[in-house]
């Protein structure tokens, strides 16, 4: 045994040793489950998203520069009292994070935020950081981190934090750093000691991460084999259905082409030919594809072979894929060669007939004719002629054997047949209907006549009553719609001419009375409007004075308003009120005349109405504009007297540090106040409080920047005069019963630590610590 500071160390034997090596790594795991100690940056609360990778490259910059770092975001602080316990019991559940003696490891650094209930931001770093950091850690937090945190910018928080770091700790130093003491020899049997414990527990578990390693790789390479013999299958059924296929097709074609050497003998070469030439191509392709096959069975892309690697394979069930596809057109041209000669065969049976059909067709119409004809009707024999042609060519083709060409002419007789047979009986239906139709166009003339007599007395009377202006819309219908019964009377007269037996012009009959029913619709049409003109002229006449009354009421109601609210209403706007009644003045003036326009009056008296409607309505806006103006630069003249009143009692607070720049904002502010309770036009007076307001927000922010730095140079020269003082806005990071990991303090004989907590938009405050016999930390925490 050995003894350390009265201390009893007993030397274990190896086997105790790796025993004991197990459990702490065992019981070590077990304590610290749910952390990642290793990770350089964890996202516990989720507040990074896609700016981790920001906040990866950023901590790179810190172990460029030599240092260990841990990045962390959590919700709560884990059932501690604050931060600064939350990282220390973070230190204790992770070995890397402390050095051989229990202390924080000296180039360690772990920045921490809390963004839960009980929001925290923490810096904590070891020996090696702590004569650059000390002064700058707690300017770092507040100045950096924490209002980008309160911007809800986390992401950027951290970045500019890590970066903050990285420039502070790489800055050439002004004085060489103080020596470390080198380990007593105690300490380091020690060290030696716990050093052999550990190799022994790091051997275990490298044992279990081979053995690993090894049951992955032999899961990578029966899921390899698997799929390369998938492919090989694959390759195999591919050859398989490309065999099939050419054996499924040869004996096929073969007989389809014996088929069709039968059938040429009875058709024309006409009809035979496109299934020679079908025929021809099948044999090509599949003797082709026949060949590729057989170039694929002798080559090594042989699906058989073993050996060969899944990308082998799948070339192989490519290529047969390619011969498949050429089977596939061979195919389809057998199965279309296969219809194709049964629908040769089929016309072959049915032309006889088509034919037979076609001539009794021919028969029929000309029975149907010559019914007709005997009742007196001239009939066209071409039709007929011309079927019987197209039946003597489909003979002559069915002759030749041309069964195509015989079933296209004989179907083409037979159509042309029922159409003259249709026309001929369809003549007496048509000479009825126009028999028909003619009485009833007569007695729509003589009615549409009678209503041009009554309508001329109508168009005297308005002629007589109201201005020519208003009925000149009018003028000359009635001698239009006399021309059209003139013309309708002369289409009647061709049209019964045309219906005799004598002339029997039928289409010209029909065409006739179709124009004719035109011409009477549009005469109808003339009559109307001249009604509907009377009609509405005397709407006018009846509605013309009360709009008139009604105009003029509104235009003195837009009239009082402006005069009540004249300092809030364009001038332009009672222009436009008289100009109202300038034209409310033209209707009445219209009225008075002996024979007035009333549609012109009631029109002027709607547009005088609707423009002092108009104006009315923008007078209003532009009045309830003007009160909401006043009542803005109201509430902005308040602002800015609080916004200048807060910096003026700030600045004369704290004038011994605010700077000139603050002191020169604050006093633009109050000129441009002063300015703004003197102008008159609001929208000047709402900019002038504005511009004030700002200025006083930026006077009182750069005040407390001068107010902060103040504070930051009279804690350093408290520091470094080892003096620790309380002030103002500065508070211990954790209770008086943890003062070894305190902020302002100092210990002896164990690990000790600077840094503490401030809340957000509060006093800042520094950190630091000393001690002896341990590894020492700095740093500490702030509230946001």
């Amino acid at each position: 045994m050995s003894m350390v500071k009265g201390r009893r160390f007993k030397i274990l034997s190896p086997g105790r040793t790796a025993f004991l090596a197990l459990a702490i790594c065992f019981f070590a795991s077990a304590h610290a489950r749910g952390q990642d100690c290793e990770r350089a940056v964890v996202d516990e609360a989720g507040e990074l998203g896609s700016g981790a990778g920001l906040v990866e490259s950023a901590a790179q910059e810190l172990v460029n520069a030599g240092a260990d770092v841990r990045v962390r975001t959590v919700r709560d602080f884990g059932g501690s009292a604050n931060l600064d316990l939350y990282e220390a019991d973070l230190e204790a559940r992770c070995a890397s994070w402390r050095a051989p003696d229990g202390g924080m490891k000296n180039n360690l650094i772990v920045f921490i935020v809390s963004f839960g209930d009980n929001r925290g931001a923490g810096l904590y770093y070891g020996s090696l950081w702590k004569r650059t950091l000390d002064p700058q850690w707690n300017g770092i937090m507040t100045d950096e981190v924490v209002p980008r945190l309160r911007d809800g910018d986390a992401t950027g928080a951290y970045v500019s934090g890590l970066k903050e770091i990285a420039r502070v700790i790489t800055a050439p130093r002004t004085a060489p750093p103080a020596s470390v003491p080198a380990p007593t020899a105690r300490e380091t049997s020690i060290e030696g000691r716990a050093l052999s414990v550990l190799g022994w527990g790091f051997g275990l578990l490298a044992l279990v991460f081979l053995a690993g390693i090894g049951a992955l790789l032999y899961h990578l390479a029966r899921k390899e084999r698997a799929k390369r013999l998938a492919a090989q299958q694959k390759a195999r059924l591919a050859k398989s259905s490309c065999s099939s296929s050419i054996v499924d097709l040869e004996s096929p074609i073969g007989e389809l082409s014996t088929q069709l050497v039968s059938v040429a003998a009875e058709v024309s070469a006409e009809d035979a030919g496109p299934l020679s030439d079908a025929i021809a191509r099948a044999r090509t392709g599949l003797s082709d594809a026949s060949a590729r096959f057989a170039e694929l069975i002798a080559s090594v892309s042989d699906p058989e072979r073993e050996g060969l690697t899944t990308e082998q394979y799948d070339q192989i069930s490519a290529s047969y894929e390619q011969v498949h596809a050429m089977l596939d057109g061979v195919r389809k041209e057998k199965e279309q060669i296969d219809r194709d000669l049964g629908e040769l065969n089929s016309r072959m049976a049915r032309v006889p007939g088509a034919i037979d059909s076609a001539a009794a067709a021919i028969d029929e119409a000309e029975a149907a004719v010559k019914r007709v004809a005997s009742e007196g009707y001239r009939i066209d024999g071409a039709p007929i002629d011309a079927a019987s042609a197209l039946l003597a060519q489909a003979r002559a083709d069915l002759q030749q054997k041309r069964y195509g060409a015989a079933e296209k002419s004989s179907a083409q007789a037979a159509e042309g047949a029922a159409a003259a047979a249709r026309d001929a009986m369809a003549l007496p239906v048509r000479r009825a209907a126009i028999e028909k139709a003619i009485p009833a166009l007569k007695a729509r003339i003589e009615q549409v006549g009678a209503a041009i007599d009554a309508a001329q007395g109508v168009f005297e009377e308005v002629a007589a009553t109201y201005a020519e202006s208003s009925w000149a819309p009018v003028r000359g219908n009635g001698t239009e719609a006399e021309n059209r019964i003139d013309w309708s009377a002369e289409a009647l007269e061709d049209a019964t001419e045309g219906v005799s037996m004598e002339r029997q012009t039928w289409k010209e009959s029909e065409e006739a009375l179709a124009e004719a029913t035109g011409w009477l619709d549009e005469a109808e049409s003339f009559m109307r409007s001249i009604a509907a003109l009377k009609t509405n002229l005397e709407a006018a006449r009846r509605d013309a004075p009360g709009e008139i009354d009604a105009a003029q009421r509104d235009i003195d109601a837009a009239r009082a308003f402006i005069r009540s609210h004249g300092a809030d209403v364009r001038g332009a706007l009672g222009a436009d009120l008289e100009a109202a009644q300038g034209s409310l003045q033209q209707a009445r003036d219209q009225l008075a005349q002996s024979r007035p326009d009333y549609v012109q009056a009631l029109k002027l008296a709607m547009n005088a109405n609707k423009t002092a409607d108009d104006v009315l309505v923008q007078a209003r806006s532009e009045h309830e504009a003007a009160e909401r103006q006043r009542q803005r630069a109201e509430s902005a003249r308040r602002e800015s007297e609080r916004s200048v009143s807060a910096a003026r009692e700030y600045i004369e607070d704290h004038s011994r540090d605010a700077g000139g720049e603050a002191k020169r904002g604050l006093g633009e502010a109050r000129r441009a106040l002063e300015a703004a309770l003197g102008e008159l036009d609001l929208a000047r007076r709402i900019a002038l409080l504005e511009q004030a307001d700002r200025g006083a927000d930026a006077a009182l922010a750069s005040a407390r920047r001068d107010a902060e730095e103040a504070d930051r140079r009279r804690r350093a020269t408290t520091r470094i005069a080892t003096s620790p003082t309380i002030g103002w806005g500065t508070r211990s990071s954790s209770s008086p019963s943890s003062r070894t990991r305190s902020s302002g303090g100092f210990s002896s004989g164990g690990s000790s630590r600077g840094g503490g907590s401030v809340s957000w938009g509060s006093s800042s405050r520094g950190g630091g610590s000393v001690s002896a016999g341990r590894s020492s930390r700095g740093g500490g925490s702030v509230g946001w």
